[in-house]
């Protein structure tokens, strides 16, 4: 028995016909059109493609300066890939309880395990949009500027939704969105991440190229780009 089926439309088909005609089959005009497509849609802002939520996940922490030895607090309730980004830069992941109502992190345990626990080295917690429904954003992002954390939002689920009557991005430091099979919309497999801050756009954006500043490089005597990295890419 199936719930539903992948929809994949004759239009669909025939865009990645063309995007395979038009030779430029990794990073080009498509995904910066499928970026500013993204941004209009939904009312985001500083969108960056990438190939999963996991790596805008990833992405989101080292932005939000999370190192080994810190603290992110998550839900326990979600997927592992919301979890796996923090244990890979060597932070602890601490877990709060979840709403019965909502599945979403329990602001009131947050607030327990965060203050009166009296956690020292919190740099991020991450919010999961469980089943697309946003969590108290405005009280986790009051938290947050308490506990000088980041607020990172994995919307895997929940492209679309708002949050009083706002585009959820709008809420916290980094969003991550997921493209991935079973999404709402599916590129295959892909993600995205969004970014309140420009600053952390532009790095976010050197960062997923192998921290290559493509737009602003400059060309050598010899016809080719001059690569001057000053931090470690993906």
């Amino acid at each position: 028995m199936e719930f539903f089926n992948t929809t994949i439309t004759d239009q669909a088909k025939l865009n990645v016909e063309n995007c395979l005609n038009s030779t430029h089959i990794s990073e080009g005009n498509w995904v910066s059109d499928f970026e500013k497509g993204i941004e209009h849609s939904f009312g985001y802002k500083n969108c960056v493609a990438l190939n999963s939520c996991t790596s805008a996940l990833h992405l989101a922490l080292i932005l939000a300066g999370v190192k080994a030895g810190d603290e992110v607090i998550l839900p326990a309730q979600t997927f592992v890939a919301t979890a796996e980004p923090i244990v890979w830069l060597g932070a602890k992941p601490v877990f709060a309880d979840i709403e019965r109502e909502t599945g979403n992190i329990s602001t009131s345990h947050l607030y327990h395990i965060a203050f009166e626990k009296g956690l020292e080295k919190v740099r991020a917690v991450i919010s999961v949009s469980w089943g697309g429904t946003p969590s108290h954003l405005e009280d986790l992002e009051a938290m947050c500027r308490g506990l000088g954390a980041a607020l990172i939002q994995d919307n895997a689920h929940a492209l679309g939704s708002t949050y009083k009557d706002e585009p959820i991005a709008k809420f916290g430091d980094f969003s991550c969105f997921s493209f991935q099979a079973i999404k709402q919309l599916t590129t295959g497999d892909g993600g995205m991440l969004t970014c309140k801050n420009p600053h952390d756009y532009y790095r976010a954006k050197k960062l997923k190229w192998f921290g290559i500043d493509r737009e602003n490089d400059k060309t050598g005597f010899d016809g080719e780009r001059v690569y001057d990295l000053h931090e470690v890419g993906y």
